[in-house]
């Protein structure tokens, strides 16, 4: 399975348009079917998201995605401090990238 990792987007996977299917179960049909074209393109527009679980702020930067996605509060708790400057501009950018290229 290319995209589905029992749950290891931190919620990024919850992402999803409403009432849609999650990317994943669609990449999983995709390769079932050995649409492999479709499974390629949602696997490159998702790992982007998923890169950002390897990073030094990545709960700052999943709960802002969930934010911008409508789906929570980028608020963390201390001693965490929520992202600014050009870290939580270039997140900003990948998840709105990402939402409105949704393949």
């Amino acid at each position: 399975m290319l995209l589905s990792g029992g749950g290891g987007g931190a919620g990024l996977e919850r992402n999803q348009d409403e009432g849609g299917a999650r990317a994943e179960e669609v990449d999983d049909a995709a390769l079932r079917t050995g649409d492999l074209d479709t499974a390629r393109r949602i696997y490159r527009w998702f790992m982007p998201l998923l890169h950002l679980d390897s990073e030094h702020d990545l709960v700052q930067s999943i709960k802002l995605a969930e934010q911008i996605m409508g789906r929570g509060s980028e608020r963390v708790r201390p001693p965490r401090l929520p992202l600014s400057g050009e870290r939580r501009a270039a997140v900003i950018a990948m998840v709105e990238n990402a939402r409105d290229s949704r393949p």
